[in-house]
């Protein structure tokens, strides 16, 4: 990762991920992701890498909604057997 870039988290698994995200849901939080332009950087037939644009929007009780988060991701991705699969996902904010 970059110098210029800060990493939100390193998830091992999905169970942290998730557990991530029902903290987030017990304190309140209501949020909406929206991503958005696109972009296939490099594809060999095995491997790819994609990046694209996201803002998180964020509203709590009582509150108006407000921008949470906007930054970019970089998806390194794996063709698997059954179709492309996601090996690894970069965060920058």
């Amino acid at each position: 990762m970059s110098s210029s870039a800060s990493q939100l988290d390193d998830f091992a698994t999905a169970d942290a991920v998730q557990a991530a995200f029902y903290e987030a849901f017990a304190r309140g939080d209501q949020r909406r992701h929206l991503t958005g332009n696109f972009l296939l950087d490099s594809c060999d037939g095995s491997s790819a890498v994609a990046r694209s644009y996201l803002c998180v929007l964020a509203v709590s009780t009582g509150q108006e909604l407000r921008v949470s988060v906007m930054g970019r991701y970089e998806d390194h991705l794996r063709r698997q057997p059954d179709g492309w699969r996601f090996h690894r996902r970069l965060v920058f904010v």
